[in-house]
Protein backbone atom coordinates (compact mmCIF):
# COMPACT_ATOMS: atom_id res chain seq x y z
CA UNK A 1 0.00 0.00 0.00
CA UNK A 2 1.26 3.24 -0.70
CA UNK A 3 -0.28 4.97 2.74
CA UNK A 4 3.05 7.59 3.15
CA UNK A 5 3.01 8.75 -0.63
CA UNK A 6 -0.79 9.24 -0.74
CA UNK A 7 -1.67 10.33 2.64
CA UNK A 8 1.14 12.15 4.24
CA UNK A 9 1.89 14.38 1.10
CA UNK A 10 2.75 18.08 2.51
CA UNK A 11 0.00 20.43 0.75
CA UNK A 12 -2.80 17.79 1.33
CA UNK A 13 -5.79 19.16 2.93
CA UNK A 14 -8.41 16.82 4.48
CA UNK A 15 -11.50 17.02 3.61
CA UNK A 16 -13.30 13.82 6.16
CA UNK A 17 -14.54 15.89 8.87
CA UNK A 18 -14.49 13.07 12.24
CA UNK A 19 -16.18 11.66 13.54
CA UNK A 20 -18.16 9.70 11.09
CA UNK A 21 -19.74 6.08 11.24
CA UNK A 22 -18.85 3.46 8.88
CA UNK A 23 -21.00 -0.04 9.10
CA UNK A 24 -19.23 -3.35 9.08
CA UNK A 25 -20.82 -6.33 7.72
CA UNK A 26 -19.94 -9.39 8.34
CA UNK A 27 -21.10 -13.13 7.18
CA UNK A 28 -20.51 -16.36 8.07
CA UNK A 29 -17.14 -16.32 5.91
CA UNK A 30 -15.62 -12.86 5.65
CA UNK A 31 -16.45 -9.02 6.34
CA UNK A 32 -16.01 -6.38 4.77
CA UNK A 33 -15.82 -2.10 6.05
CA UNK A 34 -18.71 0.14 3.76
CA UNK A 35 -17.28 3.11 2.58
CA UNK A 36 -18.41 5.99 0.36
CA UNK A 37 -16.74 6.54 -2.48
CA UNK A 38 -16.59 10.28 -1.16
CA UNK A 39 -15.00 9.59 1.50
CA UNK A 40 -12.37 7.28 -0.15
CA UNK A 41 -11.78 10.50 -2.40
CA UNK A 42 -11.60 12.97 -0.03
CA UNK A 43 -9.01 11.08 1.87
CA UNK A 44 -6.46 11.17 -0.74
CA UNK A 45 -7.05 7.15 -1.48
CA UNK A 46 -8.28 5.70 -5.31
CA UNK A 47 -8.73 2.23 -5.87
CA UNK A 48 -5.03 1.49 -6.47
CA UNK A 49 -4.73 1.78 -2.62
CA UNK A 50 -6.84 -1.58 -2.40
CA UNK A 51 -6.48 -4.96 -3.12
CA UNK A 52 -8.90 -7.02 -5.27
CA UNK A 53 -10.72 -8.52 -2.74
CA UNK A 54 -12.52 -5.55 -2.06
CA UNK A 55 -15.80 -5.01 -3.88
CA UNK A 56 -17.47 -1.76 -5.71
CA UNK A 57 -20.96 -0.32 -6.69
CA UNK A 58 -22.04 2.57 -7.50
CA UNK A 59 -21.73 4.59 -4.20
CA UNK A 60 -19.48 2.41 -1.84
CA UNK A 61 -16.92 0.71 -1.89
CA UNK A 62 -16.65 -2.94 0.51
CA UNK A 63 -13.17 -2.89 1.77
CA UNK A 64 -11.97 -6.71 2.97
CA UNK A 65 -11.26 -7.31 6.23
CA UNK A 66 -7.89 -8.81 5.93
CA UNK A 67 -6.16 -5.88 4.96
CA UNK A 68 -7.89 -3.41 3.02
CA UNK A 69 -10.20 -2.61 6.16
CA UNK A 70 -7.10 -1.60 7.90
CA UNK A 71 -5.23 0.24 5.49
CA UNK A 72 -8.56 2.63 5.31
CA UNK A 73 -8.89 2.52 9.13
CA UNK A 74 -4.66 4.01 9.60
CA UNK A 75 -5.14 6.17 6.97
CA UNK A 76 -8.53 7.75 8.61
CA UNK A 77 -7.05 7.98 11.72
CA UNK A 78 -3.88 9.77 9.94
CA UNK A 79 -5.63 12.24 8.53
CA UNK A 80 -8.73 12.91 10.91
CA UNK A 81 -6.53 12.20 14.48
CA UNK A 82 -9.21 9.73 15.79
CA UNK A 83 -10.15 6.29 14.87
CA UNK A 84 -12.99 5.65 12.41
CA UNK A 85 -16.48 4.68 14.33
CA UNK A 86 -18.01 1.68 12.91
CA UNK A 87 -21.15 -0.35 13.46
CA UNK A 88 -21.05 -3.90 13.19
CA UNK A 89 -23.59 -5.79 11.20
CA UNK A 90 -23.60 -9.61 11.30
CA UNK A 91 -25.63 -10.80 8.85
CA UNK A 92 -26.57 -14.92 7.63
CA UNK A 93 -25.90 -14.08 3.78
CA UNK A 94 -24.65 -11.18 1.91
CA UNK A 95 -24.81 -9.56 -1.83
CA UNK A 96 -21.50 -8.25 -1.51
CA UNK A 97 -19.76 -10.77 -3.64
CA UNK A 98 -22.09 -10.10 -6.27
CA UNK A 99 -20.71 -7.04 -6.52
CA UNK A 100 -17.59 -5.90 -9.03
CA UNK A 101 -14.55 -6.34 -7.85
CA UNK A 102 -11.89 -3.68 -7.48
CA UNK A 103 -10.06 -3.57 -10.36
CA UNK A 104 -6.99 -1.82 -8.44
CA UNK A 105 -7.78 1.35 -10.80
CA UNK A 106 -8.27 0.05 -14.13
CA UNK A 107 -11.63 1.63 -13.41
CA UNK A 108 -11.04 4.21 -10.93
CA UNK A 109 -14.53 4.99 -9.67
CA UNK A 110 -13.33 8.85 -8.32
Amino acid sequence: MRLKETMLADDYAPAVAAPMRFKFITDPGHGWLRVPHKVIRDMGLTAKSFSRYSYVDNDYMYLEEDCDAGVFLQAYQIITGSEANYIVEHVARTDIRQKLRNLGGKDDFA
